[in-house]
């Protein structure tokens, strides 16, 4: 018999050690699948149980299931031309306040809107289409307090619909001791009908209380929006002959030179303050730069105008006093209106101004800047002595409170509550209001979601007018996303800096604080203000101008004024810094415009530090001189400088000043570069312009 012998095959081994493997891999796939549906099925049971929970909540506000907070805000409802639910919000923000804290002014002023019709889901109502919007704000004078009480679409403010208000607000428990608004002509046309006038009486009778004035101002902004456009479209005659108009204000933007690194009167330039045109007016701080004393103070050393820079310096010191914000302002006049005799003379050299300026060609009768102007200083005079026989001798105004800022503030939410949708449609606006009047009385303490009456116990406001911290979680959460969207922070760019500007910080403990704050402002100018395009100087004008008595340049003068900002950051041991304000024996020359522009805080460098200061302005050019423009373009622009500085200057200057100087000095070539580029831009369109008009056909 032939025997057999099995061979074993490597071969077969292999291909079933695979086999074996891809059995185990598909067990392992199996199991996870399973795992998976499970997880697909608890998910899929999860949804259900939320799909029941949103109908049960449905059904449950349907049948009034809710608590009774949830209840009252669905129907919170703030209808147009009615103010009886905003009215018994303030009541009960007002509940807990003194008789002082209770003093208020109404402030009132339009806004333009989308011009649609649209539907309104919680009025069951077709809104529109409607133009503006008519608001009214009613805020304290002595407390921070504020509450929208009423508003209308394109409706103009009556003598009827004033005094039903007021006798509202006193009702509901606050006194009206003030109106503000602009000079448009329907308000003008609101004064006149209520008696007030600028040569007559600037007060009515309260219609809650006979026995009260209510004081009527012109909002002081607005003023001098239009003192800056009679100026540039017209001219404006002072008092004594001297003539104030847009080549003066030409000229002296010129003084600085063409491309001067270094400014006086930085803040001012031909496009953003001479040369405004059209939507660029309304903005309010241009015009305050453009008629501020550092301007006047620009004029005197370097064009010689006295008569001229007599009629700004009234302007400027008189708004002071109209723009009072703190006690311990910087500007003396600034520091809350008590009539002491700086202040009053100031308030009676600007209404003699304004009662004897004409705008050119000459006119007789007065314009209404010039007649807001009297009836406002008649108005704060007149309210401050009410005041003191109420709240005695020690009283003063913080008369910016008696301005439509916080109107304008407010419109400003109105209009970024809804991201960059910023022309809100006529329902839009109104469910944006009433969010806001919710949120403003969360803002005091109030609990408005409570359901109860105007009688209802409300939590003390503090007195100091500081922001209420205790309030209610349970109902505050329920608005934490309104009150996130729709915070101060959400201003518009534009309208923040406009208040910013007219409004600067309300905390100023101290001066050396201030004159940090003013001084910090010439870094942010450099940065954020857009250089205007050249422009040959007005007839006359004169290019990198000098100072008349001392022959110092309007460069060397600025250059100054900036050392002695940077001086101002050195340490106590970094003795080429030394600066003071005081000693003139051991200063550069262009020390006098700091010295002139100073009140007395701002530094001035030493002669040592200005060498040390013109060296690293050497670096500067040096570390930059390879680029094509002159500035680098690559990351760590600032960094990479301050590390040249402390390898040069390292044993001559503080690591503060060091940096300091390098963002300063990056800042100044930004804007010299942006002055090159809206020059080629502007030459480009002239240009195009020029073209455009030739071929036009006849």
């Amino acid at each position: 018999m032939f025997g057999f012998r099995v061979i074993e095959c490597h071969g077969c081994t292999k291909l079933q050690a695979e086999k074996d493997t891809l059995e185990a891999e598909k067990t392992i796939l199996q199991n996870e699948k399973k795992e998976l549906q499970q997880q697909l099925l608890a998910i899929q049971d999860k949804l259900h149980d939320l799909t029941l929970a949103k109908e049960a909540s449905r059904s449950a506000i349907k049948t009034g299931l809710f608590t009774e907070q949830q209840r009252y805000l669905a129907t919170f409802v703030l209808q147009p031309d009615s103010s009886a639910t905003q009215l018994e919000l303030l009541a009960k923000m007002v509940q807990n306040l003194t008789r002082q804290e209770r003093q208020c002014v109404v402030m009132y002023d339009e806004m333009d809107i989308r011009k649609v019709a649209c539907y309104d889901q919680q009025l069951d109502q077709v809104l529109g289409p409607h133009r503006r919007l008519q608001q009214f704000l009613v805020a304290g004078i002595f407390s921070k307090w504020q509450v929208p009480v009423l508003f209308q679409f394109d409706s103009a403010v009556t003598v009827a619909t004033l005094l039903s208000l007021i006798q509202g607000i006193e009702a509901a428990g606050a006194e009206v001791v003030a109106t503000v608004s602009d000079m448009g002509g329907s308000n003008l046309g609101v004064w006149k009908a209520l008696g007030v006038s600028h040569d007559g009486r600037s007060w009515f009778l309260n219609p809650g209380d006979s026995n009260r004035r209510v004081w009527v101002l012109a909002d002081p902004p607005h003023i001098m929006k239009r003192v800056r456009n009679n100026l540039l479209d017209h001219g404006i005659r002072t008092s004594q002959g001297g003539l104030l108009d847009k080549a003066l204000m030409e000229e002296m933007v010129a003084i600085n030179g063409a491309s001067a690194e270094y400014r006086v009167a930085h803040k001012v330039h031909l496009a953003t303050h001479v040369q405004v045109k059209n939507m660029a007016r309304q903005k309010v701080r241009p015009a305050m730069e453009l008629l501020s004393a550092t301007v006047a103070l620009a004029i005197e050393r370097h064009l010689g105008r006295r008569e001229e820079v007599r009629a700004l310096r009234v302007l400027d010191s008189g708004m002071d006093v109209l723009n009072a914000i703190h006690p311990k302002d910087v500007k003396p006049l600034r520091r809350g209106y008590s009539g002491t005799t700086e202040q009053e003379s100031a308030l009676t050299a600007l209404e003699k101004e304004a009662r004897e300026l004409r705008v050119c060609p000459r006119k007789d009768a007065l314009l209404p800047f010039q007649k807001g102007i009297i009836l406002s200083v008649s108005s704060v005079r007149g309210l401050l002595q009410d005041l003191k026989a109420k709240f005695g001798e020690q009283t003063y105004l913080l008369t910016r409170r008696l301005s439509q800022d916080r109107l304008e503030g407010f419109f400003g939410m109105v209009r970024s509550g809804g991201g960059s949708n910023l022309n809100p449609t006529p329902t839009e606006v109104r469910s944006r209001l009433r969010l806001l009047t919710l949120l403003f009385a969360i803002q005091r303490g109030v609990r408005p979601l409570s359901g109860a009456g105007p009688t209802a116990p409300a939590p003390a406001v503090p007195s100091s007018g500081e922001e209420a911290d205790d309030r209610d979680p349970d109902w505050l959460a329920q608005l934490a996303p309104l009150e996130q969207e729709l915070s101060q922070s959400a201003l518009d760019d534009e309208m923040a800096a406009d208040l910013r500007e007219f409004a600067p910080s309300q905390h100023q403990p101290e001066a050396d604080d201030n004159l940090e704050a003013e001084l910090a402002e010439m870094e942010e100018l450099l940065r954020s203000v857009p250089a205007p395009a050249a422009a040959p100087p007005a007839s006359g004008a004169v290019t990198g101008a000098r100072d008349l008595e001392t022959g110092v340049s309007a460069r060397d003068s600025a250059k100054v004024y900036v050392a002695g900002y940077v001086s101002r950051k050195r340490s106590a041991e970094d003795g080429a810094a030394a600066a003071s304000s005081g000693a003139e024996q051991d200063e550069p020359m262009g020390a006098l415009w700091t010295r002139l522009k100073s009140l007395g805080g701002l530094t001035v460098p030493t002669a040592d530090f200005m060498d040390v200061f013109d060296q690293m302005d050497a670096a500067f050019s040096v570390h930059h001189c390879m680029e094509p423009d002159g500035l680098s373009r690559r990351p760590g622009v600032v960094r990479d400088f301050e590390a040249v500085l402390e390898s040069k200057f390292r044993y001559a200057t503080s690591p503060q000043v060091r940096r300091v100087f390098a963002r300063v000095r990056t800042f100044i070539e930004l804007q010299r570069l942006n002055t090159k580029h809206r020059a080629r831009v502007s030459s480009n369109a002239q240009r195009e312009g020029r073209k455009r008009r030739q071929y036009v056909p006849s």
